[in-house]
């Protein structure tokens, strides 16, 4: 009877650690959560183009690598994508920290350029972008950048 008492008393304090854990995000789940995120900002990418993409999924203080002051509030982005610019991606995977606090994607990009009546520059490869949850549990980019083929 003792064994038995003792083995329910294991099976509550298990189930309630399961119970207590489950409302954490897990790295699988903060994962799935970035590349969920990173697929809606590549849609939203095409559909109103690159700049204003950017500028909504920017975390307050993203870094870029694209221009040599790194660090970009969410109205710098605009700029750097002329109307004639075209950026798409396809996020392919997606990792995250153990606590779920962070997250990488990585994919693949397509970049057509028309400046000002020249010929059009097309440029693919891949990209990485980290992610960050914040505190409503959204997740704004907090650096991004991409290798050329």
């Amino acid at each position: 009877m003792r064994w038995k008492i003792v083995g329910v008393l294991l099976l509550a304090a298990g189930l309630t650690g399961c119970a207590a854990n489950s409302s954490l995000p897990t790295d699988r789940m903060a994962a799935a959560e970035a590349l969920a995120a990173d697929r809606a900002f590549a849609a939203m990418a095409a559909r109103d183009g690159p700049g204003a993409a950017f500028q909504a999924f920017s975390a307050a203080d993203a870094v870029s690598f694209i221009r040599a002051d790194a660090h970009m509030r969410p109205q710098d982005w605009p700029p750097l994508f002329p109307s004639t610019a075209r950026l798409t991606w396809t996020p392919a995977e997606a990792h995250a920290s153990d606590d779920g606090s962070l997250a990488w994607t990585w994919g693949r990009y397509d970049w057509t350029r028309i400046a000002s009546g020249k010929q059009e520059t097309h440029t693919t490869g891949r990209y990485l972008t980290v992610w960050q949850r914040q505190p409503d549990g959204s997740w704004r980019f907090r650096a991004d950048t991409g290798s050329p083929d």
